[in-house]
């Protein structure tokens, strides 16, 4: 009985959440949800473009760059849509939020694996910081 208590607290609070973060950062706006797999369709488009810039991972600023079109972390490290979608114009102004990856979606999956930091590349730039190579 106590089990079923806390599953339905547990939805209950996650449904809160949900509606909270979905209301207060997306404005209550559906078409701010980027579809599963767009993302995919996105970073192949940009892998196949000859140009050395068209895919910038930069798992520093937990931001990947394609073209005009920028993924980052949101800023309050939100739950349910962890990640922005930016087309970025000339100047910071011109800067708008086309949507967020839902957790939990194939895209999200994939942008979080290529942002995630390995250990031993922390370790080897810092031993060639402190001049420790062998």
């Amino acid at each position: 009985m106590i089990l079923i208590i806390l599953l339905f607290v547990g939805v209950l609070v996650f449904t809160i959440m949900y509606l909270m973060q979905f209301y207060v950062e997306l404005d209550g706006n559906k078409e701010k949800i980027i579809k599963d797999g767009l993302i995919k369709e996105l970073m192949d488009k940009a892998a196949a473009n000859p140009d050395l810039g068209s895919l910038i991972i930069d798992t520093d600023e937990q931001t990947i760059i394609m073209g005009k079109i920028e993924i980052r972390k949101h800023w309050s490290d939100m739950f349910w849509f962890p990640y922005e979608v930016i087309t970025t114009g000339s100047y910071s102004w011109e800067n708008s939020i086309v949507g967020c990856i839902t957790r939990f979606s194939k895209d999200y999956y994939l942008v979080s694996k290529l942002l995630k930091k390995s250990k031993t590349s922390i370790e080897k730039t810092q031993r060639e910081k402190l001049n420790l190579n062998k």
